[in-house]
């Protein structure tokens, strides 16, 4: 019993140290279909509390290992059927473990936990909806994202150093994007 709490404690300890790593990953959004899946509808009252400020920001439905399972576009710009609607709804396909491929596991399998992730521009931040249910994955299922409960900046990618034209205080890692003028930034102009 000491045993199996030990492995449960260390297991909840990687995952949660996962889902919050420094290293600024952007998650691409999910293309694919496997022929299983759940629909996580995104209400008004949940788009309309994130800090979407993007035009091509995208919400995408992660694993505890940080695979990307599902996701639907909630920018501006966006047009289609994966938008979110000018009522400010949308709603997500999560994509569950097709069973034609048994050595291989290419979704959520029945009851799996998922997380949300917002990427808006070069940010991510770490969703958590207020869902009208538990959030797990049940296959032909559907759920509400009835609000948002908690939403926390994970990383940003931006120009980190305080003397270039293009320095971004929000940014929590440098992506080699610093612009300068004659090797330091006191005159740039756009």
């Amino acid at each position: 019993k000491v045993v199996s709490f030990l492995l449960i404690l260390l297991y909840s300890v990687f995952n949660t140290f996962h889902l919050n790593a420094q290293d600024c990953v952007i998650p691409e959004e999910y293309i694919g279909n496997t022929g299983v899946n759940m629909t996580l509808m995104l209400t008004s009252d949940f788009t309309s509390a994130l800090p979407i400020a993007d035009e091509n920001a995208y919400i995408v439905v992660i694993n505890e290992l940080g695979e990307v399972y599902g996701s639907t576009n909630l920018g501006s710009s966006c047009e289609g059927d994966d938008c979110m609607d000018e009522n400010g709804q949308a709603a997500i396909a999560l994509w569950g473990d097709e069973t034609f491929t048994p050595d291989v596991v290419d979704g959520f399998m029945a009851y799996d936990n998922f997380y949300l992730q917002l990427v808006d521009g070069s940010t991510v931040y770490n969703v958590t909806p207020t869902l009208a249910g538990i959030n797990q994955f049940v296959p032909n299922g559907l759920l509400v994202a009835t609000g948002l409960t908690d939403i926390i900046p994970l990383c940003s990618l931006g120009c980190e150093d305080e003397i270039a034209c293009n320095y971004d205080e929000s940014a929590t890692e440098d992506d080699d994007s610093c612009i300068y003028v004659n090797g330091i930034c006191d005159s740039c102009s756009g």
